[in-house]
This record gives C-alpha cells, structure tokens and sequence, in this order.
C-alpha cells in the first residue's frame, strides 16, 4: 500500500532587511520592490490555498487570483509570491489593491518570487539560483495573470538609477546561494527603498471637486499633536474619493495641532493657509514618502502613498 504524501502547510514568508544601499556584486540578483501584498500559494489535493504572509486566508479576499494558481500544471507545490494591483496605465497601485478586496476593481497579477516545495521535494536548504531554475522549469506555462517576479540587470547603481526614474518602490537584493529561512531576516536578502517613508496622522484636509486636494498630516511627540506637512502629490482621482471617504464624518472645529499657525519659513502653514483646511479628528493614519526631514521638521518631497488600516498592518510586505 503506497504511503500518502504528508500534507503541505503554510511556510512563514523569508524576510528583507532594510538598508540604505543595496549590496553589489556577482553574488547579488535584483528585483523590484513590489508594491503588494506578500502571499504563500499552497496546492494540494486540487485545492489552492492562499495565505497572507501571517497564515491568514487570502482566498475570500482575492477568488480571481486563486482562479488562475489553480490553473498552474504541477499538483503539489508552495510557492512564495506577491499579489499587485495594476492601474490603468499599468502601474503598481497599493491603494486600487486595498479596494479590489473581494471586488474586480482593478487587474490583479500575482507575481510568484520563490519555489519552496514542489511534489516531493523540499526545497528550503536548495540555493536560491536553483530555486529560481527550477520556478521557471516547473511552470514556463503561466496564465495572463500569472508571472514571475523580474530579474533587474546590470549593476547595482544603474538598477538603483532606472528603478528610481520609473518610480517604482524600491529594489531587493538577494545572495544567489541564499537559502530559504521562513520567517527570518537573515541579511541575505535586502530590500532598498527610493524613498522614506513613515505613518502620519490626519488631522485636516484642503477639499477639491474630488474630495480631497491637500491632506494635513502630523505625528505625536512627547504626547502631542504637531503639524508636519500638507501632502499634495501621489493621489489620483479614486484615492482622493478614498481618502475623503475616510475621514468626512471626523470633522471637528477647531484644529488639533498645537504647533499651529507657523509663523516662519517660506512653505508655513499660516493662518491665511488655515482658513482654507477643514480639521479632523487625527484618527486616520497615512502612509507618506518623502526624501528628508528638513530642519524644522517639514517634510522634503513628500507624496502619498496609502491609508493605512488594520488589515494592512498585518499583510504589509
């Protein structure tokens, strides 16, 4: 009587560390920093499950995406990957793909990075090299919405350049005899972002015809409320509905920074700037790019990126 397989499980996703520069050289392969949500795809038994990089199930979320991994020709496999919203110009859009939960907003791609297991065999203590090798051997038959996460060329500072000059999130760079630790940043894998950016509470926003022209973001220091930057780039139409949405029913009377009005520096918010702002609750949190901090705490450069909710947090790359 032939022994059954023993049943795949979800395998915790490989960690990036964070640096400031990406690492050159032979050893190193490069990819974009995709602007998504980390996934593990398990099939087994004619079944395909899809994981959030915490276990959660992705399947009620992203049924379309589901779809088309089942289609993938080996019947037993775990495979690591991102799910990414495209635009209609075809950009990566984190904030369409907040939206596309369990709705066809937006195209979906699923990027697949990493092959942990396929039919018999483990593949966690294989060099990445062949890992790659053997995604590309295993499923060279992909759906439309289907494929693999791009290989960068060149060295490290031309992909840092052409990365940057198509506004893409960032790089990651991996050691090519890595092998897969779940779970754990072991430093040979990197991730570069272009920018920096961190969490900003929204305490007032300038309105437009679609909703939202400026937000008006702070942070708490010491236990208060200070004023940071108004945030005017990085939105289009459908986030700018978005955003508004969020944070219309928080209106409040009077502004919640206590470093308000600014009275110096040729980009202050003043008074005559204030009266233009309607104010909010800061209780809505966004996620800001920006270059540099300047000396009086303004922000260098500054664009939007996304609102930030607790489903994110917990899927966040």
């Amino acid at each position: 009587m032939q022994k059954e397989p023993a049943a795949l499980r979800f395998v915790a996703p490989m960690e990036c560390k964070p640096v400031e520069r990406i690492p050159e050289g032979e050893d190193w392969q490069y990819e974009l920093k995709l602007d998504g949500y980390r996934a593990i795809a398990v099939k087994q038994s004619g079944e395909l499950m899809l994981y959030s990089r915490y276990g959660n199930s992705f399947n009620a979320d992203f049924p379309r995406v589901v779809d088309a991994l089942e289609k993938l020709r080996p019947k037993r496999f775990v495979i690591d990957g991102e799910i990414v919203a495209l635009d209609e110009e075809g950009r990566h859009s984190f904030n369409l793909l907040q939206r596309s939960r369990k709705k066809p907003i937006a195209t979906l791609q699923f990027y697949l990075f990493d092959l942990i297991h396929l039919d018999g065999e483990t593949l966690i203590g294989v060099p990445l090299a062949k890992r790659r090798a053997r995604l590309e051997e295993a499923f060279h038959i992909l759906p439309a919405n289907v494929q693999f996460s791009p290989l960068l060329h060149g060295d490290a500072e031309t992909v840092l350049r052409n990365v940057t000059a198509f506004e893409f999130e960032g790089v990651v760079a991996k050691r090519r005899d890595s092998i897969y630790a779940p779970g754990k940043a072991t430093g040979s894998w990197q991730k570069h972002k272009t920018q920096s950016s961190d969490d900003f509470l929204i305490g007032g926003y300038i309105p437009s015809a679609d909703g939202v022209d400026q937000l008006i973001v702070g942070e708490k220091r010491d236990g208060k409320l200070l004023y940071v930057e108004a945030i005017k780039n990085g939105f289009v139409p459908a986030t700018r509905e978005q955003v508004f949405e969020a944070i219309k029913d928080r209106q409040v009377d009077k502004c919640p920074f206590l470093n308000l009005p600014e009275t110096k520096g040729s980009r202050r918010m003043d008074r005559e700037k204030m009266k233009k702002v309607r104010w909010v609750k800061p209780a809505v949190l966004a996620e800001i790019a920006f270059n540099e901090r300047t000396a009086n705490g303004h922000l260098r450069h500054s664009r939007f990126l996304r609102l930030r909710d607790n489903f994110d947090r917990r899927s966040r790359p």
